[in-house]
């Protein structure tokens, strides 16, 4: 046999098995679209957040589907409400959003989030004047019933571009960092973080480890850290804890070669 047909021939049959699976990809596309319409899963996931929070989830802007590299709902203006004695409205906006979320429970009627990715995401974190916290959320299910959705939980969590506020109800004083970027992967009782902060005009980047970020929504009494952080060239190590009850506080060892 020739060499230039053989090479004629593996590129007809690689062509047409590329064709073949352009044609499997689109045809599944169109099949969850059809089968999960965007706005559906919107609502899904506004009932599961309703569910584990107690809060009102509303997506203001648009609503699309994405398939490729996974399989997410992208969301434009979504809000979170803030609790009831609140400073204003909201907890949380951000301007965009996508939750990468596993295609095999979806089958099941289930919604399993892998992933959130938030852009331009403004948190207000705040207490009132009695302590009580606005990110305790408090949970609509009753645990003598059989909810639809399974309790949320997120696997992993990447924030571009956050503006985060603490106001403190007691004294009235707030205070604001940005996040230039931030990664939270949930490990066991604990999640792994690396983030880079701006406070002012200086840098801060953080790596480590922190309690799990569900038990610090649920009510935990205190949420664990160990973390390294980087300054100006420093290196500085957090070990230690944050106590949420019954008022916040901060008990801790730091430690610096410098």
């Amino acid at each position: 046999m020739r060499p230039g047909f053989r090479y004629s021939r593996c590129l007809r049959y690689s062509l047409i098995a590329l064709a073949g699976a352009v044609i499997l990809a689109t045809a599944v596309y169109f099949a969850l679209l059809k089968a999960f319409p965007p706005a559906r899963i919107a609502v899904v996931l506004a009932e599961h957040l309703k569910t584990a929070t107690g809060r009102d989830f509303k997506v203001n802007g648009d609503i699309s589907i994405r398939f490729l590299p996974s399989l997410a709902v992208v969301v434009d203006d979504l809000v979170l409400s803030n609790a009831v004695w609140g400073t204003r409205p909201e907890m949380l906006k951000v301007k965009h959003t996508a939750f990468e979320i596993a295609l095999r429970p979806l089958f099941n009627g289930e919604v399993r989030i892998l992933k959130v990715n938030l852009e331009g995401a403004d948190l207000l974190l705040e207490t009132d004047r009695g302590g009580r916290a606005n990110w305790r959320f408090s949970s609509n299910q009753n645990p003598a019933s059989k909810s639809a959705f399974p309790v949320f939980g997120v696997e992993q969590l990447a924030i571009t571009g956050a503006k985060i506020t603490y106001r403190d109800g007691a004294t009235l004083a707030a205070s604001s960092f940005f996040i230039e970027s931030l990664s939270l992967a949930a490990q066991g009782e604990f999640d792994s973080i690396s983030a880079s902060l701006l406070l002012g005009q200086q840098r801060f980047q953080f790596a480590g480890r922190v309690g799990s970020v569900l038990a610090l929504m649920t009510g935990a009494a205190d949420w664990p850290f160990d973390l390294q952080m980087k300054l100006n060239g420093s290196e500085v190590a957090f070990n230690g804890k944050l106590g949420l009850k019954p008022q916040v506080r901060l008990d801790g060892e730091m430690t610096s070669v410098t």
